[in-house]
């Protein structure tokens, strides 16, 4: 009777990370299907689906990755001269590339590949974007909650590149909802409010609630400080914002790519991108500002 009380209460005792052992939700569910995305910036992306290229190439997958807008800049158009042939215009462009990690023993990055990236869709105004690589395997995916039930003091964790350091897991507490009625500045609005300690070059990173994809990180607030003779912006690190994941389901140009299955080979997409707004008046209130590169925080 006893043993069967003890393998009971077994069963019953949810699965909690024992110190020295690796945590298995965490890291097949959230830090295996975020990559970084390099180029004109570094941003941090996740993986939302992985399907077949074709029916009939049964090698390669096609793999989906929401990120930020505004970690996606393109190139300058610039003249590319020769002493052999005319002169060449090469427009402007986005020209990133999609680094995954290869991990041993669940938490040793082992090494980092390297894939070309197509950039699918690009929404200045609501600061939401896809892009895709191609692999030649199956790639994991983040599990979406499109309604997470969410209250102040919730825990949740994120996995950014911020720095260039990749696929760093950082813990914090929701602090606002998204439909909460206290915020200042415009930007703000619609956003959660978190604790987490984000970074520049964390943007576009996946932020999990009981490790189901929820929103991806986009803003830190700053707060204006003098600076000798001029004032600068000091970002405050723990007070950062993250778009929720509905808002990138709800674009119909990205749910008309995530929804149909590749039937046939893809092409290059041509990238679509969303007018941006004109800017508000400037308001007389802390700025904020979107986590970027180093050297880049204004």
């Amino acid at each position: 009777m006893r043993i069967l009380i003890i393998a009971t209460l077994l069963l019953l005792t949810p699965n909690v990370c024992q110190a020295g052992e690796p945590d298995k939700d965490l890291h097949n569910k959230c830090i295996y299907p975020t990559v970084m995305i390099q180029g004109t910036k570094t941003g941090t992306g996740v993986i939302i689906k992985s399907v077949k290229l074709s029916k009939r190439d049964k090698c390669n997958y096609i793999n989906y990755v929401f990120t930020c807008a505004h970690v996606l800049v393109k190139t300058p158009a610039r003249i590319v001269e020769s002493k052999e042939e005319k002169p060449k215009i090469v427009p402007a462009k986005y020209e990133y590339v999609i680094r995954v990690g290869v991990y041993e023993d669940w938490s040793l990055i082992k090494k980092i590949k390297t894939y070309p990236c197509e950039v699918i869709h690009v929404g200045i105004t609501k600061d939401i974007a896809l892009v895709s690589f191609v692999t030649d395997k199956k790639m994991p995916v983040a599990d979406i909650d499109l309604n997470p039930k969410l209250y102040i003091g919730n825990e949740i964790c994120r996995v950014g590149c911020g720095l260039g350091e990749p696929f760093r897991v950082d813990f914090g507490k929701v602090t606002s909802l998204s439909k909460s009625a206290d915020r200042p500045i415009a930007r703000t609005r619609n956003l959660y409010r978190t604790s987490i300690m984000t970074m520049p070059g964390d943007s576009g990173g996946p932020v999990y609630h009981q490790n189901k994809l929820i929103g991806l990180a986009q803003l830190i607030r700053s707060m204006s400080i003098p600076s000798g003779p001029f004032r600068t912006n000091m970002p405050v690190f723990h007070v950062s914002y993250v778009i929720p994941i509905k808002r990138f389901m709800d674009c119909k140009n990205i749910a008309k790519h995530i929804q149909k299955s590749a039937a046939r080979p893809v092409a290059p997409p041509v990238p679509e991108e969303e007018p941006e707004e004109t800017p508000p008046l400037p308001e007389s209130r802390p700025p904020v500002v979107a986590a970027r590169p180093p050297g880049e925080i204004q």
